[in-house]
């Protein structure tokens, strides 16, 4: 299935909040259904599939009241309803928890985001829409430490943290309702995305102490490994699966296939960003983070993609698009 318009045709949108409407309106079946479409990837995902002529409809996630909104924020949605309505060819459920830190402050609200609200999506695909291919954007967090040097899909999963066990969860609702139900599912398990409008995680809380401060303070002893992968990047992937995953309830790693220390990425940030700092690391270790990952892309391979972009373009992509937010805020 290729992502285009021709393939994917509808014209479709999420109605915003009124007395008289609060549903998903469409004049023809097909497009796609960004669940969580205001967060980092949702909102690449959007602009990506908006430029290639898809048809594309956000629903939003609030975590506060674990309710579903329609594109301005204003209208709660119904799963079943708007599933049966817009009959979309692709799901893409891009919304959830996204913080380790967090899920060990409150493990109920990140199951609710992670697991409890992914099913309530899976009940209305099942009643109102089995045939639209969904993918459920997981997190290389389900892998704790690892045990194999290089991490496949079938490495062993022992979770370090309540969100990596929450995301573990969904992903075995995606095979459960593969194989009970017959629905065309795949789960994307994502390592380190980098890029332009991420405003949590390494690189954004390495900016704001740059800019802040001059200085870089890092926690960890700066050679922990990972595995960065630059938000075009990811978006390709994202599209990769869905166009020809086979969607039988495997999973797929969304990585570039190499990693690099923390030093390494600090130092590159400090070049890019003109600093003259030198990266301070505290040796404390962070609770739920893995020292090292090295992933095995294989898969996602034969489905012919390839990562375009390298480290260094990725951060300085993520910097220069900072810079900017800086110039015009």
């Amino acid at each position: 299935m290729q992502l285009t318009h021709a393939k994917l045709t509808r014209e479709a949108s999420v109605v915003q909040g009124s007395s008289n409407s609060n549903r998903m309106t469409s004049n023809s079946t097909g497009g796609v259904v960004v669940i969580g479409a205001s967060g980092f990837i949702g909102t690449h995902l959007m602009g990506c599939l908006s430029a290639k002529g898809v048809a594309v409809s956000a629903v939003h996630y609030d975590r506060s009241n674990g309710r579903f909104y329609g594109a301005h924020g204003k209208t709660t949605m119904g799963l079943r309803e708007l599933f049966k309505e817009a009959q979309p060819a692709a799901v893409v459920y891009a919304a959830g928890g996204s913080s380790v830190g967090a899920s060990w402050e409150n493990p109920t609200a990140d199951f609710d985001a992670n697991v409890a609200s992914f099913q309530a999506v899976l009940e209305g695909l099942r009643e109102s829409c089995p045939q639209a291919r969904t993918i459920y954007l997981s997190s290389a967090a389900v892998f704790g430490e690892g045990v194999d040097e290089v991490l496949t899909e079938h490495s062993a999963k022992r979770p370090i943290s309540p969100y990596g066990w929450h995301k573990l969860m969904a992903e075995t609702l995606v095979e459960a309702y593969a194989c009970n139900y017959g629905l065309p599912l795949a789960t994307v398990r994502l390592f380190s995305v980098v890029g332009p409008g991420q405003k949590k995680l390494l690189i954004w809380d390495a900016m704001q102490q740059l800019r802040q401060t001059g200085h870089l303070e890092l926690r960890g002893t700066g050679n922990e490994e990972r595995d960065f992968l630059s938000i075009a990047d990811t978006i390709d992937a994202i599209a990769a699966v869905v166009e020809r995953g086979e969607f039988r309830g495997e999973s797929y790693n969304v990585a570039s296939g190499q990693s690099h220390s923390i030093r390494d990425v600090a130092n590159i940030l400090c070049e890019v960003s003109g600093s003259s700092a030198k990266p301070i690391f505290t040796g404390v270790e962070m609770a739920g983070y893995p020292r090292r990952w090295r992933v095995d892309i294989t898969r996602l391979r034969r489905l012919a993609f390839a990562p375009k972009l390298a480290l260094r373009e990725s951060i300085e992509a993520a910097w220069k698009w900072y810079a900017n937010e800086l110039h015009h805020g």
